[in-house]
């Protein structure tokens, strides 16, 4: 009698496409997962931004503004200089943008932080696909920027 250690091609072949399905029914959920963790990682950098006016505003004793472009997805900088905000040209302070597949919702054109440690009272919506949205919310009396995951937008 012989002793057979290897697989039949049939016990293979049902191996890869068990493999097969598996892998596309998982397919769909890391690409919702990676989605998610874009949209965590874009109101994570503009929260910091947002803070990061915050303390310049009352380190420098200046108002400083942080400027949305909707149309591009950025954000940047500025600080008023003789009059007119200017871009800060700090490494800290350069212009941000959102990943492929965010957008914002109808920003304001800007929020302003003042010296005092107030800010100017807003709202932006960060989307992801049309499916989540993480609104971040400036407190105007603490100058302070939080971020929640809202209802999905569809």
């Amino acid at each position: 009698m012989t002793k057979n250690n290897g697989f039949t091609l049939i016990e293979l072949v049902f191996v890869v496409l068990v493999l097969g399905i598996l892998t596309g029914m998982a397919a769909p959920v890391f690409r919702r997962s990676y989605r998610r963790l874009g949209l965590e990682a874009a109101s994570w950098t503009l929260t910091s931004s947002l803070s990061y006016a915050r303390e310049r505003a009352i380190m420098e004793r200046v108002p400083v503004r942080v400027v949305f472009d909707e149309q591009e997805g950025t954000w940047r900088l500025a600080t008023l200089e003789a009059g007119q905000f200017m871009d800060r040209r700090d490494r800290w302070a350069r212009a941000h943008r959102l990943s492929n597949g965010l957008s914002f919702k109808t920003p304001p054109p800007f929020v302003t932080f003042y010296p005092d440690g107030t800010a100017d009272a807003a709202s932006v919506d960060i989307v992801s696909l049309g499916e989540n949205i993480c609104r971040l919310q400036v407190d105007p009396l603490l100058g302070r920027a939080t971020a929640e995951e809202v209802a999905n937008a569809g």
